[in-house]
């Protein structure tokens, strides 16, 4: 419950529903019931009638204080509308009866009158405004987290590209110095051997150059990256052939 002072006194609603979008719906449950409790005691029509028609006027009068400009003034809340709420179908009822025009007018000042029934309505629409922006609320979230995951992976696809044009010059500079030692380095220490200098079991390996496979990303399978990058080559295949000892 808040309190809240206006021009014309202390004004207190008895709740503000806060709803989606920094909205609001103020709810006063003070209208008076006495001119109708009087009427149900009332021993003659006559008399239940004149007190039921009061029983109307003095929900309107409330009406019209809830839909006054002092009374929103005073509000530190900009609400869509004020719950007016009448504590039972039959007082309802029996207002409307007398007086037509209340609901209407009502809506004219912004002002809902709301019963036990209605109130129910209420509230589970409001909750369903809570649950859709909640929804909303994660699908912007979610949005953001795409953007922010294919942000990185972009960056990530650009490390997979360098990384993977080193590799490639890694493989080319590894053959050729195998390639290299076996040409001019491997045959001139393998004589060693011949000449019985080195053990049996030390005899140098043959040395065998790496076999590779490099491949293309696959659309919508591998990493692809965005338009103003080189795609990156992605090493599919590295095996190395294992080593052989020469024969002694």
């Amino acid at each position: 419950q808040m309190s809240m002072q206006g021009e014309d006194g202390r004004l207190v609603p008895d709740a503000i529903i806060r709803l989606p979008g920094g909205r609001a719906v103020v709810v006063d449950a003070k209208t008076s019931m006495a001119a109708y409790l009087d009427a149900l005691d009332a021993h003659e029509d006559a008399q239940k009638e004149r007190l039921l028609a009061q029983h109307a006027e003095q929900i309107r009068t409330h009406m019209k204080q809830l839909g006054s400009k002092k009374y929103w003034d005073a509000l530190d809340v900009a609400p869509d509308f004020v719950a007016m709420f009448i504590p039972g179908d039959n007082f309802f009822a029996a207002a409307m009866e007398r007086d037509p025009g209340l609901f209407e007018d009502a809506i004219a000042n912004r002002v809902l009158l709301v019963t036990p029934t209605t109130m129910i309505a209420l509230a589970k629409a409001i909750a369903y405004g809570w649950r859709q922006e909640r929804m909303a609320d994660n699908a912007r979230q979610v949005a953001e987290l795409g953007r922010e995951l294919y942000r990185r992976l972009s960056k990530m696809g650009s490390h997979v590209a360098r990384t993977g044009k080193s590799l490639d010059v890694a493989v080319k500079s590894f053959n050729q110095l195998i390639g290299s030692l076996e040409a001019s380095v491997m045959p001139q220490a393998r004589r060693f051997n011949d000449l019985e200098i080195a053990a049996a079991h030390e005899s140098l390996p043959a040395l065998e150059p790496v076999e590779t496979e490099v491949r293309e990303p696959t659309p919508g399978r591998d990493l692809e990256l965005s338009g103003d990058r080189p795609a990156a080559k992605v090493v599919g295949k590295v095996t190395v052939t294992p080593k052989r000892n020469l024969p002694s």
